[in-house]
């Protein structure tokens, strides 16, 4: 419970609309937590139950988080159980942004296996802990081929060029003008989640 990345089950004691975040009891526990609203998947009413993890102990309550890394790996993990107890699947990276809805999650299978494919079955159960949608990419080890297949599901087929600055932590991707907009996604969020679960800036450019 006094870790940072512990999931838990919460339930909503006080959800005031002028307050910044919900007041929280930690299921099993008599430990108050807050849910703080930028980091809640959605809105909530007293009583409502929800799955989180800790983000920060640093406070009077700890804080608790829909939205963190450690959040999604955890639910990944869950869900996919079976397939990495038999040596299946790996979860390599998942990532979000504020403003989504969406969260991106990279797999993949040391058995060599589709692991799309794999997954695809237990994903439909991301609901139950997630109120934002699951998007499964193919991990890659090679950078470059990492950081396309985080486009999707921008057509993949439409990238001319990755050239990667790895001491900046960047990557440029060269697109068919006539696509750059599924790319960017709306509000731009298809790259900036690719962005995220990469951990590299990922700047588009039309082709020329």
């Amino acid at each position: 419970m006094d870790k940072i990345g512990h999931f838990v089950i919460g339930m909503v004691v006080k959800a005031n609309p002028d307050k910044p975040g919900y007041l929280t009891l930690i299921g099993g526990t008599d430990r108050m937590a807050v849910l703080p609203r930028v980091c809640a998947d959605g809105a909530y009413r007293v009583h409502d139950r929800f799955y989180a993890c800790i983000k920060s102990l640093a406070g009077e309550y700890p804080v608790l988080s829909q939205r963190s890394a450690h959040f999604f790996r955890r639910v990944s993990e869950l869900l996919f159980r079976p397939l990495i107890a038999e040596g299946r699947i790996k979860v390599e990276a998942v990532g979000t942004v504020q403003e989504a809805r969406f969260v991106k999650i990279a797999v993949s299978s040391p058995t060599g296996e589709d692991p799309i494919q794999l997954c695809l079955p237990y994903v439909r159960e991301f609901s139950a802990y997630s109120r934002l949608q699951p998007c499964l990419i193919r991990y890659a080890p090679l950078l470059a081929d990492f950081i396309k297949q985080s486009l999707v599901p921008a057509p993949l087929g439409e990238v001319r060029r990755v050239d990667v600055d790895c001491r900046a932590k960047e990557a440029s991707v060269m697109v068919s003008e006539a696509f750059l907009g599924r790319f960017l996604g709306t509000k731009g969020l298809n790259v900036a989640v690719a962005s995220r679960v990469t951990g590299y800036a990922i700047r588009l450019r039309k082709e020329e």
